[in-house]
Order: C-alpha cells, then sequence, then structure tokens
C-alpha cells in the first residue's frame, strides 16, 4: 500500500467491457445521389461531444469482420 498522497493520485482501474465493440455506435446514411455512409462513435458520449469523436466511411470501404477472420 503506497502513501496517502500517492493513493490519491492514482486513478480507479476501470474493467475492460466483455466486447471492446460494445462502445461504439453506428449509423447508416443513405445518400440519394452518391454511396451511402457509415459513421461509427462512441456509445458513451454526448451529441456535443459525438461531432469531435466520429469516423465516416463509404460503404464500399465496411466489411464483415468474420469474412475477414
Amino acid at each position: 500500500m503506497g502513501t496517502p498522497d500517492a493513493d490519491a493520485q492514482t486513478p480507479p482501474e476501470t474493467p475492460a467491457p466483455a466486447n471492446q465493440f460494445d462502445r461504439l455506435c453506428h449509423r447508416v446514411s443513405r445518400q440519394p445521389g452518391g454511396p451511402d455512409r457509415h459513421t461509427i462513435f462512441p456509445r458513451d458520449v454526448d451529441a456535443e461531444q459525438r461531432t469531435v469523436r466520429w469516423l465516416t466511411v463509404d460503404a464500399a470501404c465496411v466489411v464483415d469482420l468474420e469474412s475477414v477472420r
């Protein structure tokens, strides 16, 4: 056990989720004049943070995980 000051500065451990991908959400945007777009973002962020913490790609870039294992 460390000193009280050292313990106060140590962040608590966060248990890892059973599946790391459970932390992500996925949305598909249908584009009438172009390719459909897939957007992936963290499930636990608020609407404001979501505007800066996301990734969007064309549907053609998305593959089924099982097909590439």
